[in-house]
């Protein structure tokens, strides 16, 4: 097989961008709103930040206007996306955007900009390749880079209950351990109401049930509510290797690109 055939998963994504994420939502009318919410983060970023510098290329290169426009060009040719309601040829955008997002913090976008940032990506790739025959083709970035909706919460998770179990030193331990998170305050975000990735909802919750077995709070959820605000938690660190954590209790499904090195699955 040619090095350039694309795989499927890339035909896919060429057909509907929604194939870009890594967990399904609901395709109706209630879930528009939260696609605008800036709860989306890119995966896969280690393997890009790789080939950028197999390029001879930093992060802050990545705004560069001519990468920009060749991004808009592709864009322009996704007939099959604008069906589909993803008319981006003559939405703005900014490459900071971009760099914000491969940083270690991995800064949450709108759907629609993590979808203009993964093209951005398959251009800068596309210009690499001219250079140097060795990089993969553009639409690699397609089998190693994904989206992942930061769009999950705990349904009853009160921060008069997370104050209490923060005081446990076992509760805190085990909390670090399965969840891979440093920092407490990513429970009192998620009381606060902002939401995490699925996988990481799915491990704080094996965690709380284990603790509090009051049953007070549900499962993970990322159903639309318009009382919520749908807003990433900041402090969730998802450059997690989640192959050094501890096993699941609970299996998501997911769509699973290639690289799982710097990012939750």
């Amino acid at each position: 097989m040619s090095e350039d055939k694309r795989s499927e998963r890339a035909e896919r994504v060429l057909v509907d961008p929604m194939a870009l994420l890594s967990q399904v939502l609901l395709d109706d009318d209630r879930h528009l709103d939260m696609l605008n919410r800036q709860c989306f983060r890119l995966r896969g970023v280690a393997w890009f930040r790789r080939r950028l510098g197999q390029g001879g290329l930093v992060v802050t290169d990545c705004d560069d206007e001519k990468f920009i426009k060749a991004m808009f060009a592709l864009l322009k040719k996704r007939d099959a996306w604008r069906k589909k309601g993803f008319n981006l040829a003559g939405a703005k955008f900014s490459g900071r955007q971009l760099i914000n997002a491969l940083s270690k913090k991995r800064t949450p976008l709108s759907l629609q900009k993590a979808v203009m940032c993964i093209v951005l990506c398959e251009a800068i790739l596309m210009a690499l390749r001219k250079k140097d025959s060795s990089q993969p083709p553009g639409h690699a970035v397609y089998d190693h880079m994904c989206i992942e909706p930061a769009v999950s919460y705990l349904p009853g998770l009160e921060k008069e209950r997370v104050h209490e179990l923060l005081k446990n030193p076992q509760f805190v331990a085990s909390f670090r351990a399965h969840t891979g998170q440093k920092r407490q305050q990513l429970l009192l975000d998620m009381a606060n109401g902002l939401t995490v990735t699925e996988t990481r909802a799915w491990r704080v919750y094996e965690v709380l049930k284990k603790f509090d077995p009051s049953g007070m709070f549900g499962p993970p959820e990322s159903q639309y509510d318009a009382d919520r605000s749908y807003k990433a938690s900041e402090t969730e660190d998802v450059t997690v290797d989640e192959r050094k954590l501890p096993s699941r209790s609970v299996t998501v499904e997911s769509a699973k690109p290639d690289d799982t090195l710097d990012a939750p699955r």
